[in-house]
């Protein structure tokens, strides 16, 4: 019995839904399910939600990236790490290839911007007079009812910003990490390129299983594992890498 299944597509490219995506969302809203009240159970479903929208935001932007450079994209797999966007083909170019892999991680920060965006004007309607420098004693029934939904929107911008900055790091195989190295690439040759990327990848594993000390969880530990093989196999790969999906 397999753990992924196709759930549909968008722009005719089919999302597959691995089982331990599931995992991934009841993890991020388990901390907000345990109080047990309404407001947080309302958060618990909007950063769910929120989450499995940007991530597939992130994975789209790949696509559609691709598909401006003429690349199609065979399917988007949603697991318990994320997302891959699977293209067809790398970009002809490095600049083609740059542009896609980039146009993930612009993506959550456009989102970022978006969900702040919502949040002020939220807060100016809910306001007399579009007022939003009151005192918190007299904060309206209205903002009051509202802040459970505030909270939701914020933590979301902040989910997209996490994203942004993560996907940036120089570490195979993020998306940071590929297009340092096309960048590098020219200057000092496709092999040098790969394993210096890969050596900043060992110190993005370090930090990752420092955070996950310091309370970041078995998350933290995953990613660390993820990264640490996938640069591993980077280190010991000559010229261009091979992949041909996009995180």
């Amino acid at each position: 019995m397999t753990s992924q299944h196709m759930v549909g597509r968008i722009s005719g490219i089919p999302i597959v839904l691995d089982m331990t995506f599931i995992l991934l969302c009841l993890f991020f809203g388990s901390s907000f399910l345990v109080i047990g009240s309404n407001a947080s159970l309302l958060i618990a479903v909007m950063v769910m939600v929120g989450g499995v929208g940007s991530v597939l935001v992130h994975e789209l932007a790949h696509a559609w990236a691709g598909r401006i450079c003429g690349i199609g994209t065979t399917h988007i797999e949603l697991n318990g790490l994320g997302g891959l966007c699977y293209l067809e083909r790398s970009g002809r170019t490095r600049q083609e290839e740059i542009f896609i892999l980039l146009a993930g991680p612009a993506s959550n920060l456009a989102l970022w911007a978006l969900f702040h965006w919502l949040g002020h004007w939220a807060v100016v309607l809910a306001v007399p007079g579009g007022d939003t420098d009151f005192d918190a004693e007299t904060v309206p029934r209205a903002l009051e009812l509202l802040q459970p939904v505030l909270s939701g929107i914020y933590l979301l911008a902040s989910v997209n910003i996490m994203m942004f900055v993560f996907n940036l790091m120089p570490s195979f195989p993020l998306d940071g990490g590929r297009a340092l190295r096309e960048v590098l690439a020219p200057r000092i040759g496709g092999p040098a390129a790969t394993r210096l990327v890969a050596c900043l990848g060992f110190v993005v594993v370090a930090y990752c299983l420092y955070t996950a000390l310091r309370g970041g969880g078995a998350l933290g530990v995953l990613l660390a594992i993820h990264l640490g093989l996938a640069n591993y196999a980077a280190y010991q790969v000559d010229g261009r890498t091979p992949w041909k999906r996009r995180n």
